[in-house]
This record gives structure tokens, C-alpha cells and sequence, in this order.
């Protein structure tokens, strides 16, 4: 996982917490309790899902991770595979190279 990922996460939910602080009035949500029984309910479900949505994009951040590092892995196989070949051909360029010259060599 990204930790600059959870840290920009982290500092987006804290401005968010910040800027309700500034005008928040004490008493206010006994006052929305009272006066708006349902509006506590719709506080905790968008509380929840903010959080929900924090895990699921940190999730996807370490699922993106992992992408990557397949794809690297997957990349360096494949170099691998294609230097693997190359030196293949050429020991066998060099073998074929020899084999000639040593029947040159006999004739």
C-alpha cells in the first residue's frame, strides 16, 4: 500500500474535521437529536460510509500495488526469456561457427 495514499486520505478526512470544528456550537447535535430525530441516523450512515469508502480505496491502493509488481514481475520474465534466447542463438551461432571451422580444419 501507498502510504502517501492513506496520508492524503488521512489529511483530506482532518480538513473535513477542522473546517466542521470552526463552526461547530456546543450543543448542537443534542439540538438535531431533539428537534431532527433522523438526522443522527443520516450523520452515522454518512460516517460509515466515508469509512467504508477510506478501506475500499485503501483496498484498491494495495490492489494497485500488487498490479504493478505482477506487471514488473511479468516484464522481467519476459527480458529474461528474450536474453535467455539471444544467448542461446549466439552460443549456438559460435558452436556452428566452430563446427565449420574445425571441418575446414580437417579437409
Amino acid at each position: 500500500m501507498d502510504d502517501s495514499f492513506a496520508t492524503t486520505l488521512d489529511q483530506e478526512l482532518f480538513s473535513l474535521v477542522r473546517a466542521i470544528s470552526e463552526n461547530y456550537r456546543d450543543g448542537t447535535l443534542r439540538f438535531l437529536e431533539a428537534h431532527f430525530p433522523s438526522f443522527r441516523a443520516e450523520l452515522d450512515r454518512a460516517e460509515e460510509r466515508v469509512g467504508r469508502l477510506r478501506n475500499d480505496l485503501l483496498a484498491g491502493a494495495g490492489a494497485l500495488a500488487e498490479w504493478r509488481s505482477a506487471l514488473d514481475e511479468l516484464r522481467g520474465l519476459w527480458q529474461l526469456g528474450t536474453e535467455l534466447r539471444r544467448e542461446r542463438e549466439e552460443g549456438e551461432a559460435i558452436d556452428a561457427a566452430e563446427e565449420i571451422e574445425l571441418v575446414g580444419a580437417e579437409l
